[in-house]
């Protein structure tokens, strides 16, 4: 814990000398084109590293609207299991979607051998720590030290290899996929070239064939490409009722907006953000997790 603290102040207690301008805002570069997978990367200073409030309490809740204003903060609920769903062309993992269900209480009854309705919190916590873990490729091994970092949770050699093992046997689709990609990059002397949904392409030339990225980049990908999408019809929307887009964080938008018309810019933004990931990703419905909040803390 005291490292962590460590870590904290000795990133962030300078933040306010180093780049807060005279008017109280920080200004920083947003690049909507600097990765592989086309996600968008911030610098001078580095926003989207900023710690969440479970990570860093008060931190985020230092972030807040001007004075008569306050934030709405969107976020795409699962969007890479949605994107991957559709581009593994898993019919398991899209049922889930179209029936409304949680895909992590999904996987978890597998797990539990238990219904959906039955499951605890700490097995929906490792049923999410499975569903992001094995979806872009990661062994057994890799996975326990990602669910200790990340989660939180100690896990046997033998629980994390019966995880990956029950992951795979709940949406056979995924591990199709995952054959598919493999098979690319198995005994070809010439590039391998993966694409998005809008056709960005990303190229690895022969004998560097990745199979994690080549996995995760059409994945990311398309999602970012929807998420732009959105942001270019949220700009005319949001000037109409007095507000502006002042940051995304990968699948999170937030916005400034009047406070006497908050209400309504969060409905609209999440009618928008759902309606332009949906152009990019037709087969499995979009939800938007929407709310008007006092500072960015209040995301969560």
């Amino acid at each position: 814990r005291l490292a962590r603290l460590d870590k904290l102040l000795s990133t962030y207690a300078h933040w306010p000398r180093d780049h807060v301008d005279l008017d109280g805002r920080i200004r920083y570069h947003l690049d909507p084109i600097a990765t592989d997978s086309g996600r968008f990367a911030c610098t001078q200073p580095n926003l989207q590293q900023v710690p969440s409030e479970h990570t860093a309490p008060g931190l985020r809740a230092c972030f807040r609207p001007r004075d008569g204003c306050q934030l709405v903060i969107a976020d795409y609920a699962q969007i890479e299991l949605r994107v991957a769903a559709q581009l593994a062309r898993c019919p398991v993992l899209t049922r889930v979607f179209r029936d409304g269900r949680d895909p992590h209480r999904a996987t978890a009854a597998t797990l539990a051998r238990k219904p959906e309705q039955a499951i605890t919190p700490h097995e929906r916590k490792l049923a999410k720590a499975v569903n992001f873990g094995f979806l872009f490729g990661m062994g057994a091994r890799r996975f326990r030290a990602y669910a200790a970092a990340s989660y939180g949770l100690e896990l046997s050699p033998s629980m994390a290899q019966r995880a990956r093992d029950a992951f795979f046997a709940t949406y056979p689709g995924l591990s199709a996929w995952h054959r598919r990609v493999g098979a690319l990059g198995r005994g070809r002397p010439e590039d391998v070239t993966v694409r998005t949904a809008l056709g960005r392409r990303k190229r690895f030339p022969a004998g560097r064939f990745s199979f994690t990225a080549a996995l995760n980049i059409p994945v990311q990908g398309t999602a970012a490409e929807g998420f732009k999408l959105a942001m270019i019809e949220l700009e005319p929307v949001l000037a109409a009722l007095g507000g502006r887009g002042v940051l995304c964080v990968h699948d999170e938008y937030i916005a400034e907006v009047p406070a006497e018309v908050a209400d309504e810019a969060c409905a609209r933004v999440r009618a928008a953000m759902e309606r332009a990931m949906a152009r990019v990703v037709p087969a499995v419905p979009i939800v938007v997790e929407a709310r008007v909040a006092r500072s960015w803390g209040e995301a969560g």
